[in-house]
């Protein structure tokens, strides 16, 4: 006859959802909790009555913001929190990453002498990567419509030879980026 305090978000939300299109999920989320307690107060009562020791409920592992008398402030009282920064704030912290001008370029992290660095920092090599980036975007539509074969090996060899060049290069400019860099 031990009634299991162990309760589940789902199984007191149906109950609890506003069925207003004006209520809004904070509403929701605090009458699913206020059932919640409800049933758990419940339980702790029948286990008073029968003499037994109350097994864990719901709201001992989770924190609630309290009153002064030790009882859960009602959902009138409840202030519901945003998910997200207000406007100004993120504008705000915007307007200080622009101003500060830091912005990530791995070409600062590159040695200053020699061949790799070099390379690396030109521009035609910057405007090929991001060509066959575009290029290799395209072909993966193509290889995902024509392309049935199982393995690479059992494919057409266009599709063989198109996915080893697309490895080749930027196998060769992962190898160039990491020998521009300073140890």
């Amino acid at each position: 006859e031990h009634a299991h305090a162990e309760l589940d978000c789902e199984e007191a939300l149906p109950n609890a959802v506003p069925r207003s299109s004006e209520e809004n999920v904070a509403a929701a989320s605090a009458a699913a909790c206020d059932a919640m307690v409800d049933k758990e107060n419940v339980l702790a009562n029948k286990a008073k009555d029968s003499h037994t020791q109350p097994l864990p409920t719901w709201s001992s592992r989770v924190s609630f913001p309290t009153m002064e008398d030790g009882e859960l402030p009602s959902r009138a009282t409840r202030t519901p929190r945003s998910l997200f920064s207000s406007v100004d704030d993120m504008k705000a912290m915007v307007r200080e990453v622009l101003v500060e001008g830091e912005s990530y370029d791995v070409v600062n992290y590159y040695k200053t002498s020699g061949i790799w660095q070099n390379i690396a920092r030109h521009y035609m090599f910057e405007m090929v990567t991001m060509v066959v980036i575009a290029v290799y975007s395209l072909w993966m539509a193509i290889d995902t419509d024509n392309n049935h074969a199982d393995v690479i090996l059992e494919a057409h060899p266009v599709f063989f030879v198109a996915e080893q060049g697309f490895c080749t290069f930027f196998f060769v400019e992962l190898l160039i980026r990491f020998l521009a860099f300073e140890r």
